[in-house]
């Protein structure tokens, strides 16, 4: 714990949101038995230019049913964003970083957010290399878009296959298939659920050591005393079943302002995404929750 935090004061980085930018509020869902952690995967390096969160994907660690739950949020969903009109879901990023992306998440879903953790995709390489790579299941298509941009050695055939960080990187940014992102996203949950089972299978001194690793990497707004809370119930977590969701569940691809988006019903999307959740049904057409 002493060298957790150690690592932690030394290379964490954080964006400031203001003391009061997670509190509850009137419209938003609470429920102090669910953590929900808003996973940020960039497409530029912050450094010279924000990009747009090219991945969304809201980590759900649900302590009342047991469960840990990914829900990818698709990037080129059609939403209202405060001060810019309508756009896609990524662009929110783009305009205003984690506090504007937060708040669309909020009020398009209802979703309250607790926490948040960015990483660019360069540094997504080096938490897979620093996790030794991950165990994969690829179709000779995936492995001939992997070999065709990636800077690793070539794969061959098909079948489960081990990825190092680049192998994996291209293979979460694939989109070569007629249904594009969606099919996308589910390559990005297969990722998150490869990562899961490779750090289920670290003991708690691995675990501390992979997690010195790759601190630097990322930017959260997670604090010292809940990072430690976390690792200190790493065990039952560990143990939780992994489930995948991706919202929207149905959508219609339009052209709007000459760029390809999906359109759907984002009433629907708030009450799938808060049933999968929280697994009780949350009627938002008039307030009222069963």
């Amino acid at each position: 714990m002493i060298f957790l935090q150690i690592i932690y004061n030394k290379n964490a980085r954080h964006e400031n949101l203001g003391p009061n930018y997670f509190d509850d509020s009137s419209d938003i869902l609470k429920d102090n038995m669910v953590l929900n952690i808003l996973l940020v995967g960039l497409d530029e390096i912050e450094s010279t230019q924000r990009g747009r969160s090219d991945s969304m994907m809201v980590a759900s660690i649900d302590a009342r049913h047991g469960k840990a739950k990914i829900t990818s949020l698709m990037r080129d969903l059609w939403v209202p964003i405060p001060g810019h009109g309508e756009s896609k879901l990524n662009a929110a990023y783009a305009h205003g970083g984690i506090n504007l992306l937060v708040e669309v998440v909020r009020s398009v879903f209802g979703l309250k957010i607790d926490r948040y953790v960015i990483v660019d995709f360069k540094k997504f390489e080096d938490v897979i290399n620093n996790l030794g790579g991950i165990e994969l299941e690829l179709s000779a298509k995936e492995v001939n878009f992997i070999n065709t941009y990636t800077s690793s050695k070539r794969l061959t055939g098909s079948g489960r296959m081990h990825l190092d960080g680049n192998q994996a990187l291209q293979f979460a940014r694939d989109r070569n298939d007629p249904t594009a992102d969606f099919k996308r996203t589910e390559r990005q949950r297969s990722v998150i659920e490869a990562i899961v089972s490779k750090l289920k299978s670290l003991n708690f001194a691995e675990l501390m050591s992979f997690a010195g690793s790759v601190i630097g990497s990322v930017k959260t707004n997670f604090t010292m005393a809940e990072v430690l809370s976390l690792a200190k119930n790493y065990k039952k977590f560990m143990n939780y079943p992994l489930v995948m969701n991706r919202i929207p569940s149905n959508a219609e691809c339009k052209m709007i302002n000459r760029q390809s988006v999906l359109v759907a019903d984002l009433n629907l999307c708030r009450n799938e995404l808060l049933d999968f959740i929280y697994e009780r049904k949350v009627n938002l057409y008039d307030g009222g929750t069963t």
